[in-house]
């Protein structure tokens, strides 16, 4: 384990800002806690990264030592039984792809996809099992697994007691709790190079989740009404109370149509969307 830590001490106050940062999830982590014990900060942030490490042990998609790796190998054979929590996530994945009609779809990696292709994941609720209907479905949550996790982080910090803190699962998925030292929320751009036209957000208790290509050349968001990346600048932000939904939203957004876009946010709880 290798986790970096700074602090600041606010001597007004009597507390102390903790800053640290390692790398998972193909990513940096970093976070911001603020609290007057050095020592429940420091516990916290080694509950915090046992359980990025846990998820990303579940959900890796390309890990060869990851469950859901195994599961994209074996399920489409016979039923594999899986942990609670990889059942509870592509439980709720199936969810979400019915309530984002089929704009959030994790079988989009699959060698076999079209609109339907999601109908092949089954799930058995008295086993706890998922059967693949086809040999080439593969189930990817990566557009999902830190939004889960953030809210997996969420039950850590209230149960250190926790009220002020900034999650970052890079920058495309962030949590903020409470306050800055200095000020009320957190103050969040989107600026990248230097670029001072860029948005800014304040969150307070809300979730930032942003999804899409920041320039013409990347490809990095796959349409499931056409099976092609989606191509040109086209990004969305969300902000949520849910870092769950926001994670959804943000991907689901950027390859909705018109119509699909009004339906959705129907459905949800939005505090913002941000489209640039």
């Amino acid at each position: 384990m290798s986790i970096q830590y700074l602090y600041k001490e606010d001597e007004a106050n009597k507390r102390l800002l903790q800053y640290s940062w390692f790398t998972a999830m193909h990513t940096r982590i970093d976070i911001l806690l603020y609290h007057s014990s050095k020592d429940l900060l420091e516990s916290t942030i080694c509950d915090i990264y046992d359980e990025i490490v846990c998820n990303e042990k579940i959900a890796g998609f390309y890990d060869p030592q990851s469950e859901l790796y195994v599961v994209n190998q074996q399920a489409s054979r016979q039923p594999f039984q899986l942990s609670n929590e990889l059942y509870h996530m592509i439980e709720l994945c199936l969810e979400y792809n019915r309530r984002t009609f089929g704009c959030f779809d994790v079988t989009i990696k699959s060698r076999f996809f079209d609109n339907h292709t999601i109908d092949y994941v089954l799930l058995e609720k008295d086993t706890h099992s998922v059967f693949y209907g086809r040999p080439d479905i593969k189930v990817d949550l990566s557009g999902f697994v830190k939004g889960y996790t953030l809210e997996k982080i969420r039950k850590i910090l209230e149960q250190a007691g926790l009220n002020d803190a900034l999650i970052s699962l890079g920058t495309s998925s962030i949590m903020a709790l409470g306050n800055h030292p200095s000020g009320i929320g957190w103050k969040i751009d989107f600026s990248t190079k230097g670029d001072e036209s860029a948005p800014t957000v304040q969150l307070c208790n809300q979730c930032l989740s942003t999804s899409g290509n920041n320039s013409e050349d990347r490809e990095h968001i796959i349409s499931p009404s056409t099976g092609n990346y989606i191509e040109g600048i086209r990004y969305a932000a969300v902000v949520t109370k849910n870092a769950i939904d926001g994670e959804v939203l943000s991907t689901s957004l950027c390859v909705a149509s018109q119509q699909q876009k009004k339906d959705i946010t129907k459905d949800f709880d939005i505090d913002q969307i941000i489209i640039f």
